[in-house]
């Protein structure tokens, strides 16, 4: 009960350090794909992949259409929670595709690195470098339990996009993100098609 009580004050707290770092957005993307399987449960966990965060849009993977649309009955729900774990209104929409989810599937086992292959990759001088520009500009304090997690996953993030593009990745040249098949990215691709909704409202209002 003492630890409920107390999870207000350390979500106000997150808030307020997400909102004085000048990198903050880009910690609140790592924590909202990370917190995603505690949001929806084990058996939707293991249904869905948390892929990442553009401009407040969290892109989930899912094992069928089926499940992306039962998790499109809950996401008012969904995004709820999630924002109240990230302190703040910062997740404004979830996109599920049903593309399948890599992990523990045998026939996609090329499409992503296993975790000890990230592990066993060794850094460039460059990529040190990268990482370590990355972490210093977290503007935490050396040493604490969430500058170590976060590097971690920085450092994840920068392996695992030297493998992609070493197995046969591409740079989107719209927004520079990493993509695997067609001619940009899913982000890209779904900002193409708003448009013409945009367009459409004003006279479908009269």
């Amino acid at each position: 009960m003492r630890n409920n009580r107390d999870l207000p004050g350390i979500q106000q707290a997150f808030s307020n350090l997400f909102r004085d770092l000048p990198n903050g957005n880009r910690i609140r993307a790592l924590t909202a794909v990370h917190c995603w399987s505690q949001v929806v449960g084990p058996e939707a966990a293991a249904a869905t992949e948390a892929e990442n965060v553009r401009d407040g849009i969290l892109f989930i993977r899912t094992k069928s259409s089926v499940w992306s649309h039962e998790l499109s009955l809950h996401k008012s729900h969904i995004l709820e929670d999630l924002n109240k774990r990230l302190g703040g209104h910062f997740i404004q929409d979830i996109i599920f595709r049903a593309k399948g989810i890599k992990r523990n599937q045998s026939e996609n086992v090329e499409s992503e690195p296993t975790e000890e292959e990230l592990a066993n990759l060794s850094l460039t001088f460059e990529e040190r470098s990268q990482l370590e520009q990355e972490i210093a500009g977290l503007n935490l304090p050396v040493g604490s339990e969430l500058r170590d997690k976060l590097g971690k996953g920085i450092e994840r993030q920068i392996k695992l996009k030297a493998w992609r593009l070493a197995n046969g990745w591409r740079i989107c040249p719209e927004c520079g993100v990493l993509f695997r098949q067609g001619d940009r990215c899913e982000f890209c691709r779904y900002l193409s098609q708003r448009p013409t909704f945009h367009h459409n409202r004003p006279h479908s209002q009269r």
